[in-house]
């Protein structure tokens, strides 16, 4: 049940990632562009011009803002497991919208309401996740998440390729309008998964904590184990209770804020939205034709997608902090040579191909590393107190820099604006220098820890560079060998007296 839930619940994602590869697709499309754009004599054909791209591309980040700020209080009054509800009927109505639109305005409104339940998604998945997996699974089960994303991205990159060629709108609402399963597959799944146990914990319903806790641990596993683990989580529980959101800034827990918003900023800083949103028109702006832009666009998808499957093997022995490292110095290398490479006046055919073999490696390199590692920090470094208000808090900022990206790059890459086309390669590469820096100084390793151990760490103030060789001593490390089913019988019943004694 527990693979079956966290699957299930980050598959919320999965339209994310194939509107990005929709709209980066039909944007591109002769019979979107003679319907929404005008004609470019440069290139001779209608497209859509920057001011307008940068408008249809940017505001759907607005729909997402909103869902982000009201995740908290959907969260924390109906639950994590409810929220998956508003997010299937939000995209349905955006996906209508969207369908019936012959006009930009209309359909510009469908994304944005489907980007709303985008924003609801990404602070919902990564907080269920974190609360419902034990220490050992919660890295690869977190980054699901961004494997739905890929998963979005390659089936979307797929069929507006076979789409293209089509005449009239159905080269692009076909692809548009597919867009109604996912939220119906959310529907019918929803009744089968139980809610966050320690979401039942905070709200006192201490009997349906252990029902739901039972349902995501291994089906042979010992009920009192269970009930031995609900123990200690609940004790945790009440010794915090709720927080206000000024604590987001005070002692450890600004620490924390710091990293989780830091690495939700990490993610869209890199440049990533240029490749997911951009690559098309960038390449039929180049005058790229062989290899036709849709089909490198299911290369690029696919190769990142291949990479988010990698890294979910791999997280929980590597840990979070090499592969983040890791991944800063690779993405920026990629972007390095991706500028140069298309920086040459007339370029030749190979140097074109280096050029987009270094977009793609750069989609592989933010794959294995920032794109799905950025859900699972920010929402592990978050204490249990403050975890629905830390991942709003980083989820929003995230998305404010997402949509000064998405506005600004056609300004950055087209004539008459900035032009500099590829040379924004340069721009994002040293950004990616400066995520280094702050994976190496702010980002602590907590593979394989339970999020009470994780409290402990930040309660030692022990450094990022050495959290991975601290010991725990206390009842977060009894939680964690609880949830890895590491306890002896005796250990149990000592603790639990304990336990009773403090209380």
């Amino acid at each position: 049940m527990l693979i079956f839930a966290t699957l299930y619940v980050s598959m919320a994602a999965f339209n994310f990632g194939y509107d990005t590869s929709l709209f980066a697709s039909i944007q591109g499309m002769l019979s979107f562009t003679d319907e929404f754009g005008t004609y470019n004599p440069h290139q001779k054909r209608t497209v859509i011009p920057p001011y307008l791209s940068s408008i249809m591309n940017s505001t759907p980040f607005l729909g997402k803002l909103i869902g982000t700020l009201i995740s908290s209080p959907i969260m924390e009054r109906f639950g994590r497991k409810s929220a998956l509800l508003a997010i299937a009927f939000i995209s349905i109505v955006g996906t209508l919208l969207q369908c019936t639109s012959y006009n930009v305005i209309q359909y510009t409104v469908g994304r944005i309401l489907c980007y709303l339940g985008t924003g609801i998604t990404i602070s919902v998945v990564p907080a269920y996740q974190s609360e419902a997996s034990p220490a050992e699974l919660r890295g690869a089960l977190g980054a699901t998440l961004q494997l739905w994303i890929g998963v979005g991205q390659v089936l979307g990159s797929v069929i507006t390729n076979a789409t293209q060629a089509m005449p009239g709108r159905e080269a692009w609402l076909i692809p548009t309008g597919l867009q109604f399963i996912l939220p119906v597959l959310l529907i019918v799944g929803y009744p089968f998964i139980p809610e966050s146990p320690r979401y039942l914990l905070a709200k006192e319903r201490k009997e349906e904590a252990l029902a739901a806790l039972i349902r995501l641990r291994p089906s042979n596993t010992n009920p009192e184990d269970v009930e031995y683990e609900l123990e200690l989580i609940s004790t945790t529980n009440q010794a915090h209770g709720k927080g206000p959101w000024r604590d987001l800034f005070k002692g450890t827990a600004l620490r924390r804020t710091i990293i989780a918003v830091g690495v939700m900023m990490g993610q869209q800083i890199t440049g990533q939205t240029f490749v997911g949103q951009y690559s098309v028109v960038f390449y039929q702006a180049q005058g790229i034709t062989n290899p036709s832009p849709y089909l490198l666009g299911v290369i690029g998808t696919t190769t990142s997608l291949v990479a988010s499957l990698l890294v979910s093997v791999i997280i929980d022995s590597f840990g979070r902090r090499k592969i983040l490292l890791v991944g800063s110095i690779m993405i920026a290398i990629w972007l390095f040579i991706f500028a140069a490479a298309g920086s040459i006046v007339d370029p030749t055919q190979v140097q074109k191909n280096v050029m987009i073999t270094a977009n793609m490696l750069f989609g592989k390199s933010y794959g294995m590393s920032w794109a799905p590692l950025s859900y699972v920090v920010m929402a592990e470094v978050a204490s249990g107190r403050l975890r629905d208000k830390t991942v709003n808090l980083a989820t929003s900022v995230s998305v404010i820099m997402t949509f000064l990206v998405s506005f600004t790059l056609p300004y950055l890459l087209n004539a008459p604006y900035a032009n500099l086309q590829s040379k924004v390669g340069y721009l994002y590469g040293s950004l990616s220098i400066v995520t280094f820096f702050f994976a190496y100084f702010f980002v602590p390793e907590l593979k394989n820890r339970s999020l009470e151990e994780v409290d402990e760490i930040f309660e030692s103030g022990i450094s990022a560079r050495k959290s991975g060789s601290y010991v725990a001593k206390g009842v977060g490390k009894k939680i964690t060998e609880a949830e890895n089913l590491e306890v002896v019988v005796d250990q149990k019943a000592e603790d639990a007296y304990d336990s009773d004694r403090k209380l």
